[in-house]
């Protein structure tokens, strides 16, 4: 390992005022492009170590392979070479999800999200059982901070396939301390707004002489003594930081909303809110209509690579497909080609939004009633409205500060409502789901809580996606 340790060494190792909060902070002044760390790859706790113990059952997924591998090098870990690795991992490092119970999970309202919980949670079990199985004498504690939010999931990198795909996943010691920190919407909330890069650091896999590899890792701009190393862990939505990192980023631009959980339900949905042209119609043209709306939604689909699906165990290819087929709404109104081909298709053949007295005669009124009437409805499902949601984060924030602008947000969010108030039929509009709040209860002692927090944050930038959508001209 070279860079850090030595006089020369422009990295440090610092520790926070929190016992577990860590990170790598620029001792000196550090150019652009500068390489500041390498970690040679045969450091690197994998899963695909050959010499390693086996994965936890064949077809396993990585977590849990790479889970047993790190608790099998803690149990040997005195006096050898991983020691001062595994000394300065977390001690307390649980996922804020693996023991919480099945009551507090009711604050988690995302369907997706609780998918994927319930999901972890089998993938812990199973990981769990067949260790015991096979005569390991991990207990689950130790399981919980193997794959902890701060240990598995969140310190793991993954290298390119060879045939696409993630090849290898990683833990790299020293590397895997850097923070994150990615791209962030400015808070302008102006439509086209480009995101700002927050990172200053990246890795790189750079090869040696004789074959082997080095984690390179090096500053994208110039950094100045006292700064944190901050690098980001990829453009993914909140759902990944939230459940498997333990923090929710401000403003990320790469968030999400799953509108439609594959093409089949954005059909089926279409079918209930569109009119045909005619009251007339004979059914077997009408599904002719349909079976052209379904195909154009496959013609724009992006797709896993059916091989790199058949390389992954059957649980993760399982996930990939998943995801892979769900349509999605992003920042700014930015919706699923799949979902605007299907309504094109139907606006094309004369179907129309019903009732048909709103106007839509444009296909871009057509597209924004679908996408509106679609994020009100999923809006509508969580048990707080958008701006409630925001004023209690606003008012959290005043006493104890933090890096999101709830308060901004939420002036944004009043005024927008109040702009775009006659949208519906002319007729004003209401917080969607504030129909709930009755139900609600006025102790909000819940959300102070860090997971009961993160959530009340992660579900407000959710809505927020929803508002843009309910609200805002559509993009593609």
């Amino acid at each position: 390992v070279s860079g850090i340790g030595s006089k020369e060494s422009k990295v440090a190792l610092f520790e926070g005022q929190d016992v577990d909060s860590r990170g790598l902070v620029a001792v000196k002044d550090v150019k652009a492009g500068e390489i500041l760390l390498r970690v040679p790859a045969r450091l690197a706790i994998t899963d695909a170590d050959k010499d390693g113990p086996p994965p936890p059952y064949p077809g396993a997924p990585w977590s849990l392979t790479l889970a047993s591998r790190l608790l099998s090098l803690r149990e040997g870990a005195a006096g050898s070479a991983w020691e001062p690795y595994l000394e300065v991992l977390p001690r307390n490092a649980p996922s804020p999800w693996l023991d919480v119970t099945w009551e507090a999970l009711q604050i988690v309202q995302y369907p997706p999200a609780r998918a994927e919980l319930d999901r972890l949670g089998w993938i812990v079990h199973e990981g769990i059982a067949a260790a015991r199985a096979q005569g390991a004498s991990w207990s689950t504690a130790d399981f919980h901070w193997a794959l902890g939010a701060q240990l598995v999931h969140s310190r793991t990198f993954g290298s390119a396939g060879k045939r696409g795909g993630v090849g290898v996943r990683m833990l790299v010691p020293l590397v895997d301390m850097i923070n994150h920190a990615g791209d962030e919407t400015p808070e302008s909330w102006s439509p086209g707004a480009e995101p700002v890069s927050r990172d200053n650091a990246r890795w790189d896999m750079v090869p040696q002489l004789g074959g082997r590899w080095t984690v390179a890792v090096s500053a994208t701009q110039d950094i100045a003594a006292g700064s944190e190393l901050l690098l980001s862990y990829g453009e993914r939505n909140n759902d990944d930081f939230l459940l498997h990192y333990g923090f929710v980023p401000p403003m990320n631009p790469h968030d999400d909303v799953v509108l439609f959980e594959d093409v089949t339900e954005a059909l089926q949905w279409c079918a209930a809110e569109f009119q045909a042209p005619d009251a007339s119609l004979d059914e077997a043209t009408a599904v002719l209509v349909w079976e052209e709306a379904a195909a154009a939604a496959t013609e724009v689909a992006g797709s896993v690579d059916p091989g790199i699906l058949l390389r992954m165990p059957a649980v993760e290819a399982g996930a990939a497909a998943r995801e892979a087929g769900r349509l999605r709404l992003q920042a700014q109104a930015s919706v699923d080609a799949r979902f605007l081909a299907v309504v094109e298709t139907l606006h094309a053949r004369g179907w129309r939004p019903c009732p048909p007295d709103q106007g839509v005669a444009s296909l871009e009124a057509a597209l924004q009633v679908a996408l509106a009437r679609r994020c009100r409805e999923l809006a509508g499902a969580f048990d707080s409205g958008l701006c409630q949601d925001l004023e209690r984060l606003a008012a959290m924030q005043a006493a104890e500060g933090g890096e999101h602008p709830w308060a901004a947000a939420l002036r944004h969010y009043r005024a927008l409502e109040a702009r775009a108030g006659a949208r519906w039929g002319g007729k004003p509009t209401a917080d969607p789901g504030v129909g709930a709040r009755d139900t609600q209860p006025e102790d909000t002692s819940w959300s102070t809580e860090r997971t009961g927090l993160l959530v009340l944050q992660y579900q407000a930038y959710k809505k927020m996606i929803l508002w843009d959508g309910l609200y805002c001209d559509v993009t593609a």
